[in-house]
């Protein structure tokens, strides 16, 4: 289904509870989606529906929003029709600009950009989770937590650059709503690896060319000079890194982990940690012509976690050749995401839209407000920043999972505590035991015998022996 298949009604707010809900659609009819504004107003929309083969009935597939009224609409619908918010669960929802930012149309992905981008993603899936096993194979089932291969998507749009622009906007704004689970690391400190991914040449680089395009972006982006100058310091300084024996690179990584963990960097003066991770990724690099010795990554520090990124950037611009089975087969899974088709005309699979939440964290707060919202998964929101986009946000705070989460703690606690106590009891018991078998002792020895009520009596007569015993020695 195309979105010329479609067919646009102009609806006022007032009947867009009786619209979604009923399988009928009745509106004025629009020769194009953005001609809903003169008929309906500011607070109306547009509905695409595709018509069914039976008369008067049609399945809501699109819904357009005004970008002035959008806020005054939302808060319309939550107040008087609660069950309709959000109105992703009915049909996608778009904004008028995001709408006019499509209307350029599609491209053709080229076969370069996809294995460039899937490195690049299969990178930061490692630096955001690491890896699994010796190898430190990367944690496909978590791909699609992943920004770069959202980004990745926008090259499916004409107007690519654009796009892409506005939706690392959006990333970045995720990070400063508190109720979505904070990143080792931010969309900005990624920002330099898209740089490179989007204004890479069309051709595979060799080794020395892709690791300086690399140092010089990190170097640039924070301060850290030049990317000849960086490779240069490499080579002068770890030479090994360079040769035939593996033996030898290996030692040489290592040297080069020491001198830029403990603040040498690599003439003896300060290296800005960003600038580091790109050092580090090179070195593992060159130590494996490759992503085999990735695993390397793992024994850096956390703060050094943006590595494995680079090293995936590295790997795309020399192509394919430079990846070990492991990142092939989590290449493979992130080029499909990327070549997924990108129709607009379908239903979305997302649980809010971009526009719809930045109203609900504006106006609500999220928090709570999250529990009574249609979503695929308790402990993640699923939202649509941009027509065929979706990022996968994990949620903190007040959400079901961490309520859960939250209980089971605490009924641990309660478990551990309850055990201490009960260990405590058991001990002072035994220290009563012990007593009374020391008493038991004792009289055996003397070779008395007693009654039940004379055992008190005889041990202090015991003591009273001993005592004498002890003063006339």
């Amino acid at each position: 289904m195309k979105l010329s298949d479609l067919r646009w009604l102009g609806c006022k707010r007032e009947d867009l509870p009786r619209i979604l809900f009923a399988p009928t659609h009745d509106g004025s009819n629009l020769d194009t989606a953005a001609d809903f504004r003169p008929i309906v107003g500011r607070n109306g929309f547009a509905l695409g529906v595709v018509s069914s083969a039976k008369v008067n009935e049609a399945r809501s597939v699109l819904l357009l929003v005004d970008d002035a009224g959008a806020r005054e609409l939302y808060s319309w619908i939550y107040s008087f029709s609660e069950g309709a918010f959000p109105l992703s669960q009915f049909a996608r929802v778009v904004s008028l600009k995001d709408w006019e930012m499509t209307a350029a149309g599609g491209r053709f992905v080229r076969q370069r950009e996809c294995d460039l981008w899937s490195c690049l993603a299969v990178g930061e899936l490692i630096s955001l989770y690491g890896g699994e096993g010796d190898q430190y194979s990367p944690r496909t089932q978590w791909l699609s937590y992943v920004a770069s291969l959202l980004l990745a998507r926008t090259l499916a749009f004409e107007n690519k650059e654009k796009i892409a622009h506005l939706a690392m906007e959006r990333l970045l704004k995720f990070e400063s709503f508190s109720r979505f689970h904070e990143r080792p690391f931010s969309a900005l400190e990624m920002e330099p690896l898209w740089r490179v991914a989007f204004s890479a040449p069309e051709r595979t680089l060799d080794t020395l060319e892709a690791i300086t395009l690399c140092l010089h972006s990190a170097a640039r982006a924070n301060n850290g000079g030049s990317g000849e100058y960086l490779v240069n310091r490499i080579m002068t300084n770890f030479p090994f890194l360079f040769g035939d024996s593996i033996e030898q690179r290996v030692s040489a990584y290592h040297d080069l982990a020491e001198a830029v963990s403990y603040g040498r960097g690599l003439d003896g003066a300060f290296l800005p940690p960003k600038v580091a991770c790109a050092v580090m990724a090179t070195g593992a690099f060159l130590v494996g012509r490759g992503t085999s010795h990735s695993f390397l990554l793992s024994r850096l520090p956390r703060e050094m976690s943006l590595s494995a990124a680079w090293l995936g950037l590295i790997s795309g611009l020399c192509g394919p050749e430079s990846l070990d089975p492991q990142w092939a087969a989590a290449c493979l899974r992130a080029r499909k995401n990327i070549l997924e088709d990108c129709n607009l005309a379908r239903s979305s699979m997302s649980d809010i839209s971009w526009t719809e939440l930045e109203w609900h964290l504006s106006s609500l707060g999220g928090g709570g407000a999250f529990r009574r919202l249609q979503r695929a998964s308790a402990s993640s929101l699923v939202v649509e920043i941009f027509p065929g986009l979706l990022s996968h946000q994990r949620l903190t705070g007040n959400s079901d999972a961490d309520a859960e989460a939250l209980r089971r703690k605490s009924d641990s606690s309660e478990m551990i505590e309850l055990a201490v106590s009960e260990l405590g009891r058991i001990s002072q018991m035994a220290e009563r035991l012990k007593l009374a078998l020391r008493q038991d002792t004792l009289i055996s020895q003397q070779g008395i015998t007693f009654g039940p009520n004379e055992i008190s009596v005889s041990t202090e007569n015991i003591i009273r022996e001993k005592r004498g015993r002890r003063r006339s020695k």
